[in-house]
């Protein structure tokens, strides 16, 4: 493990073990394949809102950052560290920043955080997934957790995991694709759902071979208990029982990997 990712996730540890998180939500987009091994490189956020006041633990955080492997800056009135991480053949950065009393961001790249400390600060601009988009419908606001991914053409040529323009990396194709849905809710019971949207006529066909490949999938994907429904026209929802530890990684693996963070082995 490198050294920057080391100070990183041991000063974050430090400060922030055992204080309760209310919401945890990641924004990302242009994902790309990595040089070799390893996970997909993506520009993106991660933010999480606690329960109480951490303000103060970020002139901790920076103070401690300084002897480890940290670089600062100033972004949008925030003073950011950046950590420099060797992750197989490439090199992420990590860009940290405390921009509400209660808040936490860590970036994987700088044009992306200083757009979202933009907004906290009140600037306003197009949406990246705004309302009208089909699969809101879809998504489950009252489960403890879920994901939207809508597929753009614009990053067709770029991103292996984009469905457009036939057979890639990390892929299933569909050129009408449009995007996809996952909730799960513990409370209730330990079944998700994957919810995803195409054009295809033989959208049901197409998420079947897709998603779970027979052929790939190891004998323990049959404790899922995978079952797939044409819900409407060009809607397609399968549901997977999140029951056993072996299965539910599979699980993970796949749905990571439709959502643009795939991991080349």
């Amino acid at each position: 493990m490198s050294t920057g990712l080391v100070a990183l996730q041991e000063g974050l540890l430090k400060i922030l073990n055992g204080r309760k998180v209310t919401l945890a939500l990641e924004g990302s987009r242009h994902f790309r394949s990595p040089s070799d091994l390893g996970e997909m490189l993506y520009q993106g956020a991660d933010l999480i809102i606690f329960d109480d006041d951490i303000k103060g633990l970020d002139d901790a955080f920076i103070k401690d950052s300084k002897n480890g492997a940290a670089k600062f800056e100033e972004m949008e009135g925030q003073k950011v560290a950046a950590f420099r991480t060797q992750l197989e053949e490439d090199v992420w950065t990590s860009f940290v920043a405390f921009p509400k009393a209660n808040v936490l961001v860590v970036a994987t790249n700088r044009e992306y955080l200083r757009e979202a400390l933009a907004r906290m600060n009140g600037v306003t601009g197009p949406r990246a997934l705004p309302n009208g988009l089909p699969e809101w419908k879809f998504v489950d606001m009252r489960s403890h957790c879920w994901a939207l991914r809508h597929y753009d053409k614009r990053q067709a040529n770029s991103d292996p995991s984009s469905p457009f323009g036939g057979q890639k990396a990390a892929n299933f194709p569909d050129d009408k694709a449009i995007g996809l849905v996952f909730n799960f809710d513990s409370a209730q019971d330990r079944t998700a759902t994957i919810t995803y949207l195409s054009g295809a006529k033989d959208v049901l066909e197409i998420i079947q071979a897709g998603l779970f490949p027979p052929r790939s999938e190891p004998d323990s994907v049959k404790d899922l208990r995978i079952q797939y429904h044409e819900i409407a026209p060009g809607v397609v929802q399968g549901s997977f029982n999140l029951v056993h530890s072996e299965p539910v990684w599979y699980f993970t693996f796949v749905l990571m990997a439709a959502l643009g963070h795939g991991v080349y082995l």
